[in-house]
């Protein structure tokens, strides 16, 4: 066993600390079925690692008091899914989250409920359906992912046009500072005047404090309409994104395909398909019962304006009862020899939305064997685009190289097209290197010294 964890194991004997469950596991032992690819194809050998499982604010507390005296750092886990790195390269000591997995409380009138950090979206789902009530935030990882997961990395899911992203769901929360202190922000329905101790954790990817409890505003159910859209070009179906926005409707899912997407979306669907190549455009829309008909016939008009033609609901259909299918997407793609798969977010402005996929299909269709965008979370000014590019190589050295200048060129392209890299997945260690270089990254960096002067809290997006 490493001196580390031997020393930590003493220290917790030593100091007669009230026992909080841990485990002690090899990594080479770590199941590939568990864990996300990247690990597998950059993984360190190390050994042994210590994963203390706390039950509540208290215990993380005396965890933390306990690094800083040693001078250990501690990194949290959540979910380990693993989008932008967990275990590879990290400290022997880990922190999880998943005993902090109750349900504390639900407030029918104000439309709030209580989790522990470590609930999964899955569980949370299923309370929020028991009790009439609409999550509002839908990622796809949502049964592989945590509470505490979504906002570290400030996530938001497939419906966040109509209710945001986890950062409109927050209203309070308990957390513990990396010196050890238990810190809360009261749930309520605006933060008060002064600083936004809420905001300042979103997105924060466990730098500055473990979130032990999250306090969340919840919806209504409404009545839901969906429609799917074919276009021949891929920029009429984003500009029918657009003008969905900018016209009011309440959209909910807003999702533009590209046509190689598309084909793949629609090769298991045996009726209602067009024949030829298409880009496929699919939304939703939420509002009351006496409204929503009228609603979906403008929306319908609207796009059909823009050169779309409505497909059956036997599209729209398949996606819904596929939309969570992402546990195996990463894994099964990337445990073969030679074989990579991965995805990389960016935010664009609708100016040039549609230039720069275009741009990033003409430098990686001969890059790659496959790639796929498509555009979802759209807003106002712009959208989220996601790009997912298949390699097949000879060998992993081969896969990784190829992954590098996938990633490379992804960024030089963006930058032209005013966009920025990373949507709601992190930044973890992929993008370290750029964002320490930012203005944003340059004051994480002095706020992370003030509240951990011991740097106990492993970062990997300040790594660089």
């Amino acid at each position: 066993m490493e001196k580390t964890i031997e020393e930590v194991l003493n220290a917790l004997e030593t100091n007669q600390i009230e026992k909080i469950d841990y485990d002690v596991l090899n990594t080479k032992d770590l199941d590939p079925e568990e864990h996300w690819p990247r690990y597998f194809k950059q993984k360190k050998q190390r050994s042994n690692i210590l994963i203390f499982k706390p039950d509540n604010s208290n215990d993380v507390s005396t965890i933390l008091k306990l690094a800083n005296k040693l001078k250990i750092q501690i990194s949290v886990l959540g979910g380990h899914s693993n989008v932008v790195g967990s275990f590879e390269g990290g400290p022997e000591v880990y922190l999880s989250t998943e005993n902090l997995n109750a349900i504390e409380s639900v407030e029918r009138l104000t439309n709030q409920i209580t989790v522990g950090a470590g609930v999964y979206g899955g569980d949370l789902l299923k309370t929020m359906e028991q009790w009439g009530f609409e999550l509002g935030q839908y990622p796809q990882s949502l049964f592989i992912s945590t509470v505490g997961g979504w906002i570290n990395t400030r996530a938001t899911g497939s419906s966040s046009t109509y209710y945001g992203g986890i950062e409109h769901a927050v209203i309070g929360l308990e957390a513990v500072l990396a010196t050890g202190e238990i810190i809360t922000a009261t749930p309520s329905a605006r933060t008060p005047g002064g600083l936004d101790l809420i905001k300042l954790l979103i997105g924060s990817e466990g730098s500055f404090a473990v979130i032990t409890s999250v306090t969340l505003e919840v919806h209504r159910k409404l009545p839901t309409s969906f429609t799917s859209v074919a276009f021949n070009d891929y920029q009429d179906a984003i500009d029918a994104q657009r003008q969905l926005v900018h016209g009011g409707f309440p959209v909910g899912l807003l999702r533009a395909y590209n046509i190689a997407e598309t084909n793949h979306i629609t090769e298991s669907i045996s009726k209602g398909v067009p024949k030829g190549d298409f880009a496929l455009l699919t939304f939703s829309l939420i509002a009351p019962e006496e409204s929503l008909s009228a609603l979906t016939i403008e929306a319908r008009k609207k796009v059909i304006n823009v050169g779309g033609t409505i497909l059956s609901d036997d599209i729209s259909d398949t996606w819904f009862i596929n939309r969570y299918q992402c546990e195996t997407m990463m894994k099964d793609r990337n445990v073969v020899n030679g074989k990579m798969f991965d995805t990389v977010e960016v935010t664009l402005p609708w100016n040039h939305a549609a230039d720069c996929a275009l741009a990033l299909e003409e430098a990686f269709n001969d890059k790659v064997d496959q790639f796929y965008t498509h555009f979802s979370h759209a807003y106002q000014t712009g959208a989220c685009m996601y790009a997912l590019f298949f390699i097949e190589e000879g060998s992993d050295a081969k896969a990784m190289e190829t992954w590098r200048y996938c990633q490379d060129t992804m960024a030089a392209i963006v930058k032209e097209h005013n966009g920025t890299l990373a949507h709601h997945h992190g930044v973890g260690a992929e993008r370290s290197a750029h964002y320490i270089q930012t203005d944003v990254g340059f004051i994480h960096k002095q706020i992370k010294e003030k509240l951990d002067p011991n740097n106990i809290l492993f970062c990997r997006m300040l790594l660089g």
